[in-house]
C-alpha cells in the first residue's frame, strides 16, 4: 500500500544538511562546500552530518576537524565507515544520524548560494504538500560559469522529463526525511557491495512512480563543480547499470511507450570518448534549458 503524504508545516531550523566525503575529494573544494552550507548561508541548518566514506587523506581530515571546532560535534557529526561502500549505502548510513524533519542534499566539490535555504524552506512553508524540493543551477569550472541550467517545476513536467534525463540536481534537493526512510537509497544493480553512481535517477523513477508531490524552483541554488573526470567515460559496469535503471524505470511509469528509446542512446553517449561526451552534455545542457 503506497505512503499517504499529506500537508505538514514547516519549522525554519527544522532540516540538517548530509554529506558525504570519501579519500578522493580536494580538500580545498571540501572545505568550500561545507562553508557555503554553513557560514554562508542566510539561513543555517540545524545539523550538518558529513558522512566519511571509508579513510581520507590527513589534510582532508583535518578540514573536517576545523569544522567541528567552529561549529561544535553536536551541530557537525562525522559518520565513520571503514571502507568506500559507494554513495547511496553512505547516505542512508548518515540519514541514522540526521534529527531534522528534512534532509538538504549537498555533494563535497559544489557550492550553495547564501540564499539556498532561505528560498527552499520559503517555497516548502507555501507548499506544504510538497515532499520533494530541488532548484536550478549552474556549473562552474574555475572561473568560468554557465547559464542556468533549470528543471521542470511541476510534477507531469518531471513525470516527462525523467525519460530523458534526471529531473533533479541530486546535490540541489531537500527531501522529507520519512520519504528516504520509505524509500531508501539501492546499491548497484549488477554488484551490490560496491554501491551505484546511479543512485539518484533510480529513486527519483521510484518517486515519481508513487507520485510523490515534488518540485523544482527556476531559481538558482547551487554551483554544480566540473572537472576533468566529469567528461571521463563511465566504465561499462556503470553504464550498463544505468541504462537497466533507466529502461525499468521508464517502463515502470509509461509501460511499452516510444520513450524506451531514451535508455538507448543515453549507454551509447556513456560509450564514447570523452571530448565528444563534453560536447554532447554542453548541447544536451542547451535543450534541457530551453525545454524545460
Amino acid at each position: 500500500m503506497p505512503v499517504q503524504w499529506g500537508p505538514q508545516e514547516f519549522d525554519d531550523m527544522d532540516f540538517d544538511v548530509l554529506m558525504v566525503t570519501y579519500v578522493r575529494d580536494n580538500p580545498d573544494f571540501l572545505n568550500e562546500a561545507i562553508q557555503s552550507v554553513t557560514l554562508n548561508q542566510t539561513i543555517k541548518p540545524a545539523h550538518v552530518v558529513v558522512v566519511v566514506n571509508g579513510p581520507i587523506p590527513p589534510r582532508n581530515e583535518e578540514v573536517l576537524q576545523f569544522w567541528i571546532e567552529s561549529l561544535g560535534p553536536d551541530s557537525f557529526i562525522l559518520v565513520r565507515l571503514p571502507e568506500n561502500y559507494g554513495l547511496g549505502y553512505a547516505l542512508n548510513a548518515g540519514l541514522e544520524s540526521c534529527n531534522s524533519s528534512w534532509i538538504a542534499r549537498m555533494d563535497s566539490d559544489d557550492l550553495s548560494v547564501p540564499d539556498r535555504f532561505r528560498l527552499q524552506t520559503e517555497f516548502l512553508k507555501n507548499h506544504p504538500e510538497i515532499r520533494l524540493l530541488g532548484g536550478a543551477i549552474r556549473t562552474f569550472r574555475g572561473e568560468r560559469l554557465s547559464d542556468p541550467l533549470t528543471y521542470p517545476t511541476e510534477f507531469e513536467a518531471i513525470r516527462k522529463f525523467i525519460c530523458r534525463g534526471s529531473p533533479f540536481a541530486h546535490p540541489s534537493v531537500m527531501i522529507h526525511k520519512e520519504v528516504l526512510i520509505h524509500n531508501p537509497y539501492k546499491s548497484n544493480l549488477f554488484n551490490p557491495k560496491t554501491g551505484s553512481s546511479n543512485e539518484d535517477i533510480e529513486l527519483w523513477f521510484r518517486l515519481v512512480r508513487q507520485r510523490l508531490p515534488m518540485a523544482n524552483l527556476s531559481e538558482v541554488v547551487l554551483l554544480f563543480r566540473v572537472t576533468d573526470s566529469f567528461y571521463s567515460r563511465r566504465s561499462l559496469t556503470k553504464a550498463l547499470d544505468e541504462f537497466k535503471i533507466y529502461l525499468q524505470g521508464i517502463h515502470s511509469i509509461f509501460r511499452l511507450s516510444w520513450r524506451l528509446i531514451f535508455p538507448f542512446v543515453r549507454f551509447l553517449m556513456r560509450c564514447m570518448p570523452s571530448g565528444i561526451s563534453f560536447w554532447l552534455y554542453r548541447f544536451r545542457n542547451t535543450l534541457y534549458r530551453y525545454s524545460s
